[in-house]
């Protein structure tokens, strides 16, 4: 099955979203339709104590959530498919109808953190291009 994504030309330039629009939730929705996800979720997002864990609220849990900046150089996509394949082994056209270069994170209970896979993996993004880098220098 081969999964093509393309960017259509007309959106060039014009897919930044507003950083803050992108909410990364602790939850899984079990459909695939569409949503007015505008209309019904304006989270009401406080900080407190001068820190940078954010709390709000979804469906009457708390989350607590922090702003997460995407390393240098890498962008997210916002993808939609835009028809679905008829049998499971078909070709998929997906295309890529936003960018984003940060997001909030959300949890349920804890302040997000390192110990997060998402958070984890974003950070292992710095330590590869140390790793991998061609610099000479192994001082530390």
């Amino acid at each position: 099955m081969a999964v093509h994504i393309k960017r259509s030309v007309k959106l060039e330039g014009k897919t930044e979203l507003m950083n803050n629009s992108i909410h990364y939730m602790p939850c899984q929705i079990h459909t695939d339709g569409q949503a007015s996800v505008s209309k019904y979720f304006k989270p009401s997002i406080k900080s407190q104590d001068g820190n940078d864990v954010l709390y709000s609220s979804f469906r009457g849990y708390p989350l607590m959530g922090k702003v997460i900046s995407l390393p240098k150089g890498y962008k997210g996509i916002v993808a939609q498919e835009t028809v679905k394949p008829m049998t499971e082994g078909a070709e998929r056209n997906i295309h890529v109808m936003h960018t984003f270069t940060s997001f909030t994170y959300w949890n349920w209970d804890k302040p997000p953190s390192l110990n997060d896979a998402l958070l984890s993996a974003l950070d292992w993004i710095d330590i590869s291009e140390v790793l991998h880098s061609e610099s000479g220098d192994t001082s530390g």
